[in-house]
């Protein structure tokens, strides 16, 4: 599952890896941010310990022990609840917030402790497993280092498959999709316009409605693979607007921007989203339709501005 120079890190969980959660998934993003760092596939591992919590750690059996080992791929960060069965989902996420976790990434190969009783974390890593325990370290991992390591390392695991949903494959496959064929340019600006949308919901509704509107809208992780697809995909490359051609630029003018098609609408969901030049969206907020389709015609050629005599 890793190099024999691999680092370990532990991370606090409430069961092993399996189909019923067959992804890594945490709170927060500082953890995503940190791995993406740190972590590299097929070098490195991280390995579940569950807590002491039984209203967290339903099972006896697998509280304050190590459970499995995983190898992930800290690349992409995807929506916890597209990829966990919605019955599990369902039954969980009510008992820890509603949407618990987040932000996941998927698990490349997974194992399981092979003894039983699973190993007891404080007699394995007692130093690694005490440090989760501090509020620095809560929600995050801590590297598991010198002898503690060694002793992790010559633990027996046994392969455990893990299978996805229907639903949560046709996920990952559309945005595996996305991700291969999108230029890096074009990346980058849908990432800059996902983090503009986020910015957007964040100030929603706060100091002056007027001027700060409630908005909502997907995750960014899932915004970007939504602007993506309209662009790349629906659109054609093109200004769901004027109808030309879309660049990865930073023109004042004429640089991609992410519009709500119904502007009443407070939504950035997918069903109301397209992008469009900067220009063409501002100028679309501002001024009336027909001011907007007289415009497009002139800039096109195909009309004239019509004048009060």
């Amino acid at each position: 599952m890793m190099a024999p120079d691999g680092r370990v890190f532990l991370k606090s969980e409430f069961a092993t890896a399996d189909s019923n959660w067959p992804c890594f998934s945490y709170s927060k993003r500082s953890l995503g941010d940190f791995l993406r760092r740190e972590y590299r596939t097929g070098r490195d591992v991280v390995v579940y310990a569950g807590t002491g919590d039984p209203e967290r750690t339903a099972d006896p059996a697998h509280r304050k022990r190590l459970l499995s080992a995983v190898s992930v791929d800290p690349s992409s960060e995807y929506e916890t609840k597209r990829i966990v069965p919605p019955e599990i989902w369902e039954r969980v996420a009510p008992r820890f917030g509603g949407n618990p976790w987040q932000f996941s990434m998927l698990i490349v190969r997974a194992a399981t402790m092979t003894r039983r009783p699973f190993p007891a974390a404080q007699d394995v890593a007692p130093g690694a497993y005490a440090s989760l325990g501090q509020p620095r370290y809560r929600g995050n991992v801590v590297e598991v280092l010198g002898r503690e390591r060694e002793i992790i390392m010559d633990l027996p695991v046994t392969r455990a498959e893990l299978n996805f949903t229907e639903a949560a494959r046709h996920y990952l496959d559309t945005r595996a999709a996305v991700a291969a064929e999108t230029p890096k340019l074009v990346k980058q600006a849908a990432y800059r316009m996902a983090e503009r949308i986020a910015q957007r919901i964040a100030r929603s509704g706060t100091v002056d409605p007027r001027t700060n509107p409630v908005r909502f809208g997907a995750n960014i992780s899932d915004t970007i693979v939504i602007i993506t697809r309209k662009w790349m995909q629906e659109q054609g490359g093109l200004c769901a607007l004027c109808g030309t051609a879309l660049e990865a630029t930073d023109h004042p003018l004429l640089q991609p921007s992410p519009d709500r098609i119904d502007s009443s609408i407070p939504s950035y969901a997918a069903d109301n989203l397209q992008i469009t030049h900067l220009a063409c969206n501002l100028a679309k907020n501002a001024w009336s339709n027909n001011q907007f389709a007289e415009w497009l015609e002139h800039v096109r050629g195909t009309g004239t501005i019509q004048t009060e005599k």
